[in-house]
């Protein structure tokens, strides 16, 4: 769809084609600046650029891909590289659901990289079973056309949505498999994020130290290959179960370095996530006006990004925090608001833990907002 205003003056100044089409290469190549992410050189300065032209881009680049072009896959592929900066930024699935059912209709080469980032920007905006769907097309697509580089990310994906549902003998056997493929391919980022989602599972099932030499394993290729984004991703897990061991000083010390890495690479979601930790930390310890501090700023990251999971699980921990000092009316809006976001996802027992927490809320003349 074209913005209103361009729309208008099209209408009534038709543009030669051949002017159109120029116009449209120069945001295919603009597109390629969507390519890096976090970690990567020129990602913040990409991100700003990017960011500023974005409605147009977005308006040009769905124009092109419903018209006819000699080469379709050159503009499904700067839908693409569009669609990972959307993924890094305000992830939505609008655009990529378009180009997948182009990809399908032109027969296009890259049908299976479209499947595989809807799958991304599904799992990241806690779609999980619509992700695994998509995870599993792609990986269909990538086994038919002999990518074995693509199945392996495939299988690596599908192991962390099981991760995320909390089906963790299922996600270990997607992730051995996909560690073994990279491996004999030769791919050591693949390998160590494997190795990385491996020590979450060891953590979620509670096994603590085993966890801890996982993780620190991952944390070593990562630094090794010369990846910030996955050692800051360690160092946030090791913080975590630093945090759930009662680990307080070094939770902190983890989380913080953490937190300064996400931020130093442009990566939102990883500083709000390691922000919202902090709040916990600080609410284990029973310092409650810090915490406050920490999850407003972690909510307000994930209320811009665009993540309703994590900010109704950051809204949860809020509300505790203002319950705490006795803020009840505020405290009782952040538990209806996240409650709100957990019906609309069907997650049951979040809902019933928001219902807990209300219940515990004194009454009105009580309060000391």
């Amino acid at each position: 769809m074209l913005s209103p205003i361009r729309q208008y003056v099209l209408l009534r100044h038709p543009v030669e084609a051949k002017l159109v089409q120029e116009l449209q290469l120069t945001y295919f190549r603009f597109a390629e600046m969507g390519k890096t992410e976090p970690g990567h050189d020129n990602f913040l300065v990409n991100r700003k650029e990017m960011s500023k032209i974005e409605t147009n881009m977005e308006s040009i680049l769905l124009e092109a891909l419903h018209e006819q072009h000699d080469d379709k896959d050159k503009v499904i592929e700067a839908c693409l590289n569009y669609t990972w900066f959307l993924y890094w930024n305000q992830p939505r699935v609008e655009v990529i659901k378009e180009t997948v059912q182009v990809a399908k209709e032109s027969g296009s080469t890259l049908l299976a990289d479209c499947h595989k980032r809807h799958g991304q920007i599904l799992e990241i905006l806690d779609q999980y079973d619509q992700a695994a769907t998509a995870m599993e097309n792609a990986k269909l697509e990538y086994a038919h056309i002999g990518n074995p580089l693509g199945v392996a990310q495939c299988l690596q994906s599908l192991g962390e949505i099981l991760l995320m549902k909390s089906q963790y003998e299922e996600a270990e056997v997607k992730l051995d498999q996909a560690e073994s493929q990279f491996e004999i391919i030769g791919n050591h980022l693949g390998a160590a994020q494997c190795l990385q989602s491996l020590g979450n599972i060891l953590w979620m099932k509670n096994q603590y130290e085993e966890a801890e030499v996982k993780l620190n394993q991952a944390r070593s290729q990562f630094e090794i290959i010369g990846s910030h984004l996955g050692a800051a991703q360690c160092l946030q897990s090791l913080g975590q179960i630093l945090l759930g061991r009662n680990r307080y000083a070094e939770a902190k010390l983890q989380l913080n370095q953490a937190k300064s890495k996400f931020d130093a690479i442009g990566d939102h979601l990883g500083m709000a996530q390691c922000l919202d930790e902090l709040g916990n930390t600080f609410q284990a310890q029973g310092q409650y006006q810090q915490a406050q501090v920490a999850h407003e700023q972690a909510k307000s990251i994930f209320t811009t990004i665009g993540v309703p999971l994590e900010t109704a699980y950051c809204r949860t921990s809020l509300g505790t925090a203002l319950r705490h000092q006795g803020h009840y009316t505020a405290a009782l809006n952040e538990f209806q608001q996240a409650r709100e976001i957990f019906a609309s996802l069907d997650y049951t027992k979040w809902i019933e833990i928001c219902d807990e927490e209300i219940d515990l809320i004194p009454l009105p003349h009580e309060n000391k907002d």
